[in-house]
């Protein structure tokens, strides 16, 4: 896995994807490298038994949230074999059914309160210029927080838009590291019934090392006790991303062509909320 991985970067930053290919499934196109997995079909995975939902009914304030692995029936093209497997996220791409999803934990009658403020946060991320870089709306639940966040753009694909960023999720204080720091782009959609997820690991030249405990003149202890001082570190982080950007690999221009690349062939519903 790891020589064809790194055989695919090199041929994807001497061309881009000039070796492409479509995907065609349930009313979607999707180019994609060559390298990509074809488009598969993807169970939905119960989030609780029917014991937890009725524990759920009585007390309607118990924490269940759909984490990253729970998530209804839905389109996924597996990248890994273009670009590793071995990140913070999966190499992948997934189109996902928005109603279903609303519903994923609540009675099948009506929307979940948890998964429809996401999707209603998402919908105004993507809408609107974002005055706090860091502040994002991740629909998957993540028991993490996004700690370093660059990168943030509009990107528009065949039937709906969305946006993509440059982040890390981190459990704790970390700091940015080459496979833990990902692309990751979020968009609906024009008729808000499709949520449309692409995760990639990167790599960064300059990043640190594992093990560190310093980097860009910071140390852990100081990130660990300073608040302040952690966004002085994404700030620098946010800098050096942007000066090290030929090294990043995917390149985010190849993976920006992924998300153009989809194309919603079917006739749209009747638009959403």
């Amino acid at each position: 896995m790891a020589r064809q991985w790194m055989m695919a970067c090199v041929l994807l930053a001497a061309g881009g994807m000039a070796q492409a290919r479509a995907e065609r499934e349930d009313g979607w196109s999707i180019d994609v490298p060559e390298c990509a997995r074809p488009i598969e079909r993807v169970p939905g995975l119960p989030l609780y038994d029917a014991q937890a939902r009725a524990e759920y009914a009585v007390n309607p304030a118990a924490q269940m949230k759909p984490d990253y692995s729970n998530m209804p029936a839905h389109l996924k093209i597996d990248l890994a074999p273009c670009y590793g497997d071995d990140g913070a996220f999966d190499a992948a791409l997934r189109i996902l059914p928005v109603d279903p999803y609303l519903r994923i934990m609540a009675p099948a009658d009506r929307a979940d309160p948890y998964m429809e403020e996401a999707f209603s946060d998402l919908r105004h991320w993507i809408r609107n210029a974002d005055p706090h870089p860091g502040d994002w709306p991740m629909v998957p639940y993540l028991d993490m927080s996004p700690m370093y966040t660059a990168g943030q753009k509009r990107l528009a694909f065949g039937g709906g838009r969305g946006k993509r960023v440059v982040t890390q999720f981190v459990n704790d204080v970390d700091f940015a590291r080459s496979r833990q720091i990902s692309y990751v782009f979020q968009g609906l959609s024009a008729d808000n019934q499709h949520f449309v997820l692409l995760t990639v690991p990167l790599t960064v030249e300059g990043l640190a090392e594992r093990d560190a405990q310093t980097h860009l003149d910071f140390t852990m202890d100081a990130l660990d006790q300073n608040l302040a001082l952690r966004d002085e570190y994404g700030k620098a982080i946010a800098k050096h991303l942007r000066e090290k950007a030929a090294s990043i690999r995917p390149a985010l221009e190849e993976l920006d062509r992924i998300v153009m690349g989809i194309r919603r062939t079917a006739p749209p519903s009747r638009r959403a909320r």
